[in-house]
């Protein structure tokens, strides 16, 4: 033990009056620079007083072990946690940005089909990838632009259509403004062409009233034939007896030569019997096979000279017309062309009036 009398230390030399005394107690003293515990009592038996010195770090040792556990528990446990609470964290918003994904991509294909409608894309389809509502209006959405299509085609048919119908009528009401001028420009000719029939059987008939000789006359009517009924080559002849005297023409080749003809009816035979029934004589086509036909190409290459055959040689289409008086024919006023079915029937009535102006000139000879 140590005498508390004989210790240098003043803090214990501050307890040993209470210790002397006999009282017990505890008391804090530094020792050699170390914080201890005095704990003292009194031994009555003995006389003494005994104090006890014990470090106080070896009295807060398992303490101060069980606040260092303990914070490095707590470190621990606070490691955890904010793990834990990191981990549902990030789990929670992976969630919530999984859950927002699966319900704003139906909103963002609708948001996407809806700008595509706008401009004009019919063909958008909008996925259904859920079977919510959203995937129902998705649904409905489809079949709206369905329906839109299908009125968008029809909307086109129609519209095809009906500038079809447009098209055609156009062409239609073209093509009636053509056949009206086309019309109006036939009556305007017409009546320009009957103006000039009518003026050139006028001038035939005042022609007959003129003191001019029956060939003048007869050679007057070949020339207007010509103003009503262009031809080729025109000739009159008048019948002396069985024979017929060509006494008026205009033509390609030599005038002298053509009035020079003289054919004995027998000559023409089929032609000749028609013309002397009245009836006019039309052979369309020169090379064709008919009677008439054959009968005019036996016929005038003997009784024309080889001068006016070649001259008119290229002639293709040809008509006679009985001179008429009293019933009988009296001649015949003859018109070629070049033009195979040249003589038409309103080029027959025309000639048909020269014949009769021609007729009326023989008889007033």
């Amino acid at each position: 033990g140590i005498s508390l009398a004989d210790s240098p230390n003043p803090e214990l030399a501050a307890l040993l009056p209470t210790m002397v005394q006999g009282q017990a107690g505890l008391a804090a003293v530094t020792i050699g620079g170390e914080a201890t515990l005095l704990a003292y009592a009194a031994m009555a038996d003995l006389g003494w007083s005994l104090g006890v010195v014990t470090p106080v770090a070896e009295l807060t040792a398992p303490a101060d072990a069980l606040t260092v556990a303990t914070a490095r528990n707590a470190a621990t446990i606070s490691r955890l946690t904010l793990g834990l609470v990191i981990f549902f964290f990030v789990a929670a918003l992976v969630g919530v940005i999984f859950v927002s994904r699966r319900l704003m991509r139906p909103i963002a294909d609708l948001v996407q089909g809806t700008a595509a409608i706008t401009a004009g894309d019919l063909d958008h389809v909008i996925p259904v990838t859920t079977t919510d509502e959203l995937g129902d209006l998705a649904a409905l959405f489809n079949k709206m632009t369905v329906v839109l299509r299908q009125a968008r085609a029809s909307l086109q048919q129609q519209n095809q259509a009906l500038q079809t119908e447009m098209a055609e009528r156009q062409q239609a009401e073209q093509a009636l403004r053509q056949r009206e001028e086309q019309y109006r420009r036939g009556l305007e000719q017409r009546v320009a062409e009957r103006t000039q029939e009518l003026t050139t059987l006028l001038e035939v008939s005042h022609g007959l009233t003129l003191t001019l000789t029956l060939p003048e006359l007869l050679q007057l009517v070949v020339e207007k034939l010509y103003l009503v009924v262009p031809y080729a080559a025109a000739s009159i002849a008048t019948l002396a007896g069985d024979t017929l005297e060509q006494v008026a023409y205009r033509g390609a080749g030599s005038e002298e030569d053509a009035l020079a003809v003289h054919v004995h009816t027998n000559a023409l035979g089929t032609i000749w019997q028609q013309l002397k029934q009245g009836e006019p004589v039309i052979i369309q086509d020169l090379d064709e096979e008919t009677a008439a036909a054959a009968a005019y190409r036996n016929l005038v290459p003997s009784v024309i000279s080889p001068a006016l055959f070649e001259a008119n040689h290229d002639l293709r289409a040809w008509m006679a017309i009985p001179l008429r008086l009293r019933g009988q024919t009296v001649g015949l006023l003859a018109l070629q062309h070049g033009e195979p079915g040249y003589f038409s029937h309103q080029r027959l009535d025309l000639a048909l009036a020269f014949a009769t102006q021609a007729a009326i000139a023989i008889e007033n000879a």
